[in-house]
């Protein structure tokens, strides 16, 4: 059994602790030379995502110039905003004409965010969202039926990375229906996602690293007791519905989950979807 089998059959409040005592000794390192980077958290805080905090934020800005207009007066929506890694980059992009919404269901994350981000730049707001999810919180408010806290065409842009990763098709189908109706007519969506055809879904489902075994309709999963702990998608399933509730797709790019051969060829791990609101 891999490490990562084991570490998600964890209770949640182990999981976090495990984390913490594991990053403790380099967050006290951190702490005692100065070394981090005002805006980081402690690695032990850090609950998704991989490798340098800050370098990483910097690809998830690069990504939004490269593919969605991005325009340093844009108002900003940022499902799953975590630990704020998307935010601390943008903060050295947007002016005060621009605005930042950062929303996630872990509450400790939120709560920092607003703590060290916020105080800094009053134009990056973050709300916590008490939506259930067997990954990251106990709360019961299904995703599926989650109305978001925001006024209809309030948005330019709204990002979502490896936050479909971790979602049911359903809860999934309705988070583009709630951002299609945020969304400014033209506006983008871009998010990263772990989807299969045809060609794939075979090897997937049998190899030894990274695989996803537990078949479903139009999803499979990597582990049968923990139903969002990671999806991935019939691609034919989530382009037709984009497609069905406004969206076009702009641009579709495989990344290297899949084949690591294909890392310097790729733009992200995960791979990576920019949908755009059809214009009124």
């Amino acid at each position: 059994m891999s490490l990562r089998n084991i570490y998600y059959k964890l209770p949640l409040g182990i999981r976090y602790w495990v984390r913490r005592m594991y990053y403790m000794p380099v967050d006290l390192k951190d702490s005692l030379s100065g070394n981090r980077h005002p805006l980081s958290p402690p690695k032990g805080m850090v609950f998704t995502g991989s490798g340098d905090f800050i370098n990483q934020g910097q690809h998830h800005l690069d990504l939004l110039r490269k593919y969605s207009d991005l325009k340093p007066e844009c108002d900003i929506l940022d499902v799953g905003s975590g630990m704020g890694r998307t935010a601390v980059a943008l903060t050295e992009y947007l002016n005060e004409s621009g605005s930042y919404q950062g929303i996630d269901v872990v509450e400790r994350a939120v709560a920092w965010c607003s703590r060290h981000i916020t105080e800094r730049f009053p134009n990056f707001r973050f709300r916590h969202i008490s939506v259930a999810n067997d990954l990251y919180n106990k709360d019961t408010l299904s995703a599926a039926s989650y109305i978001f806290p925001f006024k209809d065409q309030q948005f330019d842009l709204v990002s979502l990375f490896s936050v479909f990763t971790h979602m049911q098709p359903e809860e999934l189908e309705n988070y583009l229906s709630q951002i299609w109706r945020v969304l400014r007519s033209g506006g983008k969506c871009i998010f990263t996602v772990f989807s299969y055809d045809d060609d794939i879904e075979s090897i997937i489902a049998s190899r030894n690293e990274f695989s996803f075994p537990i078949k479903k309709q139009n999803h499979r999963l990597m582990h049968a007791g923990i139903k969002s702990a990671n999806v991935a998608f019939d691609l034919s399933w989530l382009l037709a519905t984009a497609e069905s509730i406004g969206f076009d797709v702009v641009h579709f790019n495989r990344g290297f989950w899949y084949d690591n051969a294909n890392k310097n060829s790729t733009d992200d791990f995960q791979d990576l979807l920019i949908l755009a609101k059809k214009v009124d």
